[in-house]
């Protein structure tokens, strides 16, 4: 029987924090949900913990083995038979009226495919942490954008939602798909870009999320030298969504420096896209995203052709090239690589909340 949200979370070795996780889910003051739980084949009995809340409204599946966060939510999503689809970690917890505040919000505004909310860190015991101990909600603490904006932000800065916060429309994620499982660390930063590029967000400015700092979170910034490598990998695969933008006014509303590159109106948009990524104003993942994608273009007649009206020749391409280990050790060290730059800048990065986003994703589930 249809319900009016699903409420699926993916867990892994979780079995202190599920079923406060699950219980700030049955507190809800809006009660038309279901709540399905895919355990990622935890081994410290999370499943089983699970199996013993005596609710008719909460359904297991378990993987056979551990696949990942992207698999996990999958599979809790094909499940799924509610008209919005809320995430929630397994060591996360919603405040009552979360549910009920964003559904109002859907239920008004047709155009919106997600709503998200603000955040609070709390501790392994459940407290409040100081923003100058985890600064995790301040990148959370996102005002209203439009969908030019946002794809901007996430092109320019990388992910600034709050994946347990979302309350997603069904009819939106039939029409984008799954996350992808090839990514780790970026999956949430791909899955808001997709919908971005077709549907419009809403941001409650206010914490409806208690986001969990697991105990050991002193580590967050431990070194383990395939992640920076990995992020930058993601990052590039990533960014070429925006390859999928087919409408000349929207692009120009999310990169309005392109209006100044020669020719402009008439250059494909991929072609912009790479000119944009290559120019000064873009992070180095981005840059060394254009990179490819000019080295790309230029291998047909069509792509050079187009390219050398704005100016750019195979010369430029070499030119660029010879910079890329540079742009590459710049965007190891934005990714908090160990060997990527001096320890000022390591240090730096650390402090970073988006850097400490990223490694959580990480360590929660088991993944280096």
């Amino acid at each position: 029987m249809a319900v009016t949200v699903s409420v699926c979370i993916p867990s892994f070795n979780h079995a202190a924090f599920v079923v406060e996780a699950i219980q700030s889910v049955l507190a809800q003051s809006l009660q038309d949900f279901e709540i399905i739980v895919t355990d990622d084949a935890s081994t410290d009995g999370t499943a089983d913990i699970v199996s013993r809340i005596a609710d008719p409204r909460i359904r297991i599946h378990r993987q056979p083995e551990n696949f990942g966060p992207s698999a996990a939510i999958n599979r809790c999503i094909a499940a799924a038979k509610g008209k919005y689809i809320a995430l929630l970690g397994s060591d996360d917890s919603f405040a009552p009226d979360k549910l009920e505040r964003q559904v109002a919000i859907m239920e008004r505004e047709e155009t919106v495919a997600v709503v998200f909310s603000h955040v609070r860190a709390v501790d392994g015991g459940g407290q409040v942490m100081p923003e100058h101990s985890f600064p995790i909600p301040s990148i959370f603490r996102q005002p209203n954008r439009t969908r030019a904006e946002w794809l901007r932000q996430f092109f320019m800065k990388g992910n600034c939602l709050c994946a347990p916060s979302a309350l997603i429309r069904r009819s939106t994620i039939d029409e984008v798909g799954e996350h992808d499982i090839r990514l780790l660390q970026l999956q949430d930063l791909d899955y808001w870009i997709r919908i971005c590029l077709r549907a419009d967000i809403r941001i409650i400015e206010r914490p409806l999320v208690n986001y969990r700092v697991a105990p050991g979170g002193a580590n967050l910034s431990a070194r383990h030298p395939d992640r920076a490598p990995r992020l930058l990998w993601e990052m590039q695969k990533v960014l070429r969504s925006f390859l999928t933008v087919q409408d000349r006014a929207f692009f120009f509303a999310v990169f309005p420096e392109a209006r100044t590159i020669p020719a402009a109106d008439a250059l494909p948009l991929e072609c912009l896209l790479a000119l944009v990524s290559t120019g000064g104003r873009s992070p180095p993942a981005a840059r060394l995203f254009g990179l490819d994608l000019l080295f790309e273009l230029l291998g047909s007649d069509t792509g050079k052709e187009s390219l050398s009206r704005a100016g750019f020749r195979l010369k430029d391409l070499f030119r660029l090239a010879g910079a890329s280990e540079k742009i590459r050790r710049e965007a190891l060290a934005g990714f908090g690589d160990a060997a990527s730059g001096p320890l000022k800048i390591r240090e730096r990065i650390r402090s970073n909340g988006m850097y400490q986003l990223i490694r959580r994703t990480t360590r929660r589930w088991g993944l280096h």
